[in-house]
């Protein structure tokens, strides 16, 4: 049995709206017109809904649902049919109440109407009816439609391929910090200078860090990159942006670099990184993100403030701080919908380590990072 191919589709309107922006984005079987049927309690993701639908380019309705009694949900059902003046019509079973969707399938069942849930978890259509039809789901949604069925609007993101002169360099760069025993202190030595030069006008800062190796290797494919000029115990960065390379953007660039890679195999749908958003009006920044299988998954980067002052009140703070941003971003950007993923350069602790997995949080970190698309790809498969 083929999807139905209706003028018209009626869904009932919850806290997760993605069920029905996929529905009615089907290829061959998009609807010119959704009907939210709407509670009270909904009237907020009603208008997120409203957003999300039309920047797709399909027409909604509202309809209030005062009584969400059986006869109720009958007449108001009953109303939206009679509105569609007899063309084509299918029912999205998928939100609202479990009697809501009890009361709309009899409904259904007894006014023929075509009936379908959109099961995201099992990335399945069902099609309801005396011997239940099982539709694949398509991948459909980018990071902008995911983000918008979530009530956010994109402002900027950056989408394009890193300068290949500078790949090499950005690998050199992860496979230094990620593999030298004496790795964090040299990182913190680099970003204490990045911060330093913030407040003077030549972007200049002493050179007050252990002369190592991994110290001198680590100035040196910075300068080879164009980000800073170092001699006679100074640093020197030619430029706010080359500044802000060297304070932890690189690895921000060296993420872009492999979604961008794994774009171009086929890994992912599409993705974004240093991603401004904004709902109600409230701005925020995502390091990166990409989507697959309708899911959105979401990248902090770390570089430094996550291996030091740990037993400190302000070391305990930053990395709580860390975590409680990526909860909270996984349920505002898509709820079930959408996870999280810290990428630190240097390691959490075992106890911070726990904590993460505690609510949802996956960590990867030092070595891992080397073969980070495989994480990737691993983390979105069994999702």
């Amino acid at each position: 049995m083929p999807f139905p191919c209706c003028r018209h589709q009626i869904s009932f309107v919850s806290g997760q709206l993605l069920p029905t922006v996929l529905a009615a984005g089907l290829p061959g079987a998009e609807p010119a017109c959704v009907h939210g049927i709407v509670t009270p309690e909904m009237k907020a993701h009603g208008r997120i809904l409203r957003e999300a639908l039309e920047s797709r380019g399909r027409r909604y309705r509202e309809h209030e649902l005062r009584d969400s009694g059986q006869q109720g949900i009958f007449d108001l059902l009953d109303a939206v049919r009679e509105s569609c003046a007899e063309e084509s019509l299918g029912l999205n079973l998928t939100g609202g109440t479990k009697l809501m969707a009890l009361a709309a399938a009899e409904w259904a069942w007894a006014c023929e109407v075509p009936t379908f849930y959109v099961d995201t978890g099992a990335d399945t259509i069902v099609l309801p009816g005396r011997q239940w039809e099982y539709l694949p789901l398509p991948d459909m949604l980018d990071v902008r439609g995911l983000l918008a069925a979530g009530g956010y609007k994109v402002k900027s993101l950056e989408q394009t391929a890193v300068p290949g002169e500078r790949r090499n360099q950005l690998r050199e760069l992860l496979e230094l910090l990620c593999t030298a025993p004496d790795a964090a202190p040299a990182l913190q030595s680099l970003n204490a200078c990045a911060r330093m030069a913030t407040h003077q006008a030549d972007r200049m800062a002493e050179d007050r860090a252990t002369p190592t190796g991994t110290w001198r290797r680590l100035l040196d494919i910075c300068q080879r990159a164009g980000m800073l000029h170092y001699a006679n115990g100074w640093l020197c960065f030619p430029s706010e942006e080359a500044r802000t390379w060297c304070n932890g953007l690189w690895f921000e660039e060296y993420v872009r670099m492999i979604l961008y890679k794994m774009q171009c195999e086929g890994r992912i749908r599409a993705w974004g990184a240093s991603v401004q958003v904004e709902k109600a009006g409230v701005p925020n920044e995502l390091d990166a993100l990409f989507c697959v299988r309708n899911r959105l998954f979401i990248v902090e980067c770390k570089t430094a403030g996550m291996h030091t002052d740990r037993k400190t009140d302000e070391g305990r703070n930053r990395v709580s701080s860390m975590l409680y941003k990526a909860d909270s971003l996984q349920d505002r950007l898509g709820g079930a919908f959408a996870q999280s993923m810290i990428c630190s350069v240097l390691p959490l602790e075992s106890r911070e380590q726990k904590r993460a997995r505690d609510i949802g949080i996956r960590v990867a970190s030092g070595r891992e990072l080397l073969q980070l698309d495989e994480i990737f790809t691993r983390w979105a498969s069994r999702s």
